[in-house]
Order: C-alpha cells, then structure tokens, then sequence
C-alpha cells in the first residue's frame, strides 16, 4: 500500500483544524477534493477512519492513530527538506544586485528576518542595464534600479516590479 503525501498533508491538516472546510481552506483546495481524498484513504486502508455525523466528520480511534503517523511523516519529511534541499532553511541564499545602497541594505535585513539563517549578499551596480545583466545572467537573484527598465522585454521572466514605498 502506498499513501499519497497529498492525502497524508490533508489528514494532518485534519488533525490540526478539525473541519473539512478550514482543511480546504488553509491547504487551498475544494472541500470535495478533501472527501474524496479521505474517502480514497479509507479504501487503501480498508478501515473507516471517520465518524459521520449530520453536517460534519470526526476522527474515530483508527482514524486518530493515522493522522497522528500522518502528522509525523509530513514533520520528518519537513525537516529532511530542510536538511539537504538548497531551498531549505540555513542554506537558504539570495543574491542582490542594486544600483543605491540603502535599498540593497533593506532588502538584505528584510530576507535575514524572514528567512532566518539565510546567506545575503549584495552588489552596487552603476546602472539599472547593469542590474538586468546580473538578472538575466543569473548573478542576482533580485535587482534593485531607480527606475523602470526602458524597454519591457529587457527584463528577465518571472520579474516582480514594485513602486517605492
């Protein structure tokens, strides 16, 4: 028998939230896409693991123990990402490429906090071409310019823009 990690995140979530409508809401799916996930559980299994009531479900014994695994394997699997993925937590790195220094200080204070343990570093570049070189190069992870580039199709795909706060 093999779980889909899919269905072991929405059991856990179960677990966690109680309700199939919050599970739906928090892990951005459809409640009838929770149900069939459940439902499709309960025939791998071959057990029920719910108790159906009017207008909501509960856990029964059977069901606990398996959110309770469920929730387990998603924590180890949570921390082995962290552990040997480059995007995981610690190894986290972002490089930013800026004409003005005070911004690329920002940026840089902005992403230790939220990512804590990550790897920052910054470059001042002369000019806002200079920027979207060492974007589209793949030096920079994010490029930081006064201004607009001049040409749309000069910047690099998957660019946010944003105005200055």
């Amino acid at each position: 028998m093999f779980v889909e990690t899919y269905i072991l995140r929405l059991l856990a979530g179960f677990l966690e939230y109680g309700t199939l409508s919050t599970v739906a809401d928090k892990l951005y799916t459809s409640q009838p896409a929770v149900s069939r996930a459940f439902k499709k559980l309960e025939d791998e299994i071959g057990a029920p693991l719910f108790e159906r009531k009017k207008n909501r479900i509960e856990l029964n014994e059977k069901g606990r123990t398996v959110a309770e695994y469920a929730k387990r394997i998603m924590d180890l699997q949570g921390e082995m990402m962290e552990k040997v993925s480059p995007q995981g937590a610690g190894t986290r790195t972002f490089s930013i490429a800026s004409v003005a220094i005070l911004p690329a200080m920002r940026m840089m204070q902005e992403l230790q906090e939220k990512h804590p343990g990550a790897q920052v570093t910054y470059k001042i570049i002369d000019n806002e071409a200079g920027v979207l070189k060492a974007l589209n190069e793949g030096s920079a992870d994010i490029g930081i310019t006064l201004k607009a580039p001049a040409q749309r199709n000069t910047a690099p795909k998957n660019t946010c823009r944003s105005g200055s706060r």
